[in-house]
């Protein structure tokens, strides 16, 4: 069994992939001064480009490396491939354009063996493409500022915030033990979100490291800043399927014979912010037509989404509450309500001269 295995989706990587295989490098997982025992599988997700020779030539290059290919089914498909196919102890997600500081993944390895854990999560920092090159010259720390379990790292309010994939390393035997899989529903937003809270709820240890190790990368093109019509109504689409999950999630976990009652709670809010997040953005962006959005209403409702019980969601510092968003709580919570806004709102048809073919 391998120490570790490096899971990385790629689609249209070509500008990407030489900084890539770099930042391995130098994290002593490829190359001839590799010393950690790791394979990185790189799952190409059906790219147009030159990623699929590029993979090729780098898997000639440094037999470490492990070429998959899933059929463009977005990072959550392209990462449960690479699930499917990993054999290390610990698994490492990361994405195609991001930069991982140095000495961050040995040092992570060894938290995680010396607290016996079987998730570690680091910090991580937003940067722009141009502040890459002054962290070249610094190094993660391992300075550990607590070891928990699973439930009292959710409790402690530590994910919310650090909900990515790649600041963390994860257990591949508590993953297949327990059938925790990204779910193909929420494939490219808050598709970690999924994973993580299925991931820490079954975790027995975790250590957590005050130390900036992951770079993440903002690009203007990249999937997280990506303000198409397209995009956005993909992201309105997955909202329902991320509010279903955490209602499902609440009920399951309240059943628990030991379950923590803050946690649940916070679990139904986080469905009730999730459908108020939903509904408020199809109120705001206009991007159904009457008839679809009477249809998704009325799904919703056969769903058991819809009417939504209980006040206000308090998802606590950093999310919105003030009165709009209250009045639009109102009116989302109630169907009437939701149909009588959706066609004061909405137009007959979906604005054509905003849509992207």
């Amino acid at each position: 069994m391998k120490d570790l295995s490096v899971i990385i989706p790629i689609y249209n990587a070509e500008a990407h992939l030489e900084a890539l295989v770099a930042t391995l490098v130098e994290q002593r997982v490829l190359g001839p001064e590799a010393t950690i025992d790791a394979e990185v599988l790189l799952v190409d997700d059906g790219s147009t480009d030159a990623s699929a020779r590029m993979i090729a030539r780098i898997v000639s290059e440094y037999p470490a490396v492990v070429a998959l290919r899933s059929n463009h089914g977005g990072p959550a498909e392209a990462r449960n491939a690479g699930l499917a196919a990993a054999s290390g102890k610990y698994v490492y997600l990361m994405d195609q354009d991001d930069y991982i500081v140095p000495g961050t993944l040995v040092r992570m390895l060894g938290v995680l063996a010396e607290h016996d854990a079987d998730a570690v999560q680091f910090r991580y920092k937003p940067v722009r493409p141009c502040e890459v090159e002054e962290w070249r010259g610094r190094e993660c720390a391992d300075a550990v500022e607590g070891v928990m379990t699973g439930v009292e790292f959710l409790v402690g309010d530590r994910l919310r915030w650090n909900m990515g994939l790649w600041n963390k390393l994860y257990s591949l035997d508590v993953i297949r033990r327990h059938g925790i899989a990204f779910d193909k529903a929420v494939c490219s937003y808050h598709e970690d979100d999924v994973f993580n809270y299925r991931y820490f709820l079954h975790s027995r240890r975790v250590a957590c490291v005050d130390s900036v190790g992951y770079l993440w990368i903002q690009y203007p093109m990249s999937l997280s800043n990506n303000q198409s019509y397209a995009h956005k109504v993909r992201r309105q689409s997955e909202g329902r399927h991320l509010a279903a999950f955490f209602r499902d999630l609440h009920a399951s976990y309240k059943a628990e014979e030991c379950s923590d009652a803050t946690l649940a709670h916070w679990f139904y809010d986080n469905y009730r912010w999730n459908m108020l997040a939903y509904w408020g953005f199809v109120l705001r962006m206009k991007c159904l037509s009457r008839r679809d959005a009477m249809r998704l209403v009325g799904e919703q409702s056969r769903d058991g989404l819809l009417p939504v019980a209980g006040g206000f969601p308090r998802m606590g510092k950093g999310y919105p509450q003030g009165m709009s968003h209250r009045l639009m709580w109102a009116v989302v919570r109630r169907p009437m309500l939701l149909r009588m806004a959706l066609w004061l709102r909405l137009s007959k048809a979906a604005p054509e001269q905003t849509r992207e073919k």
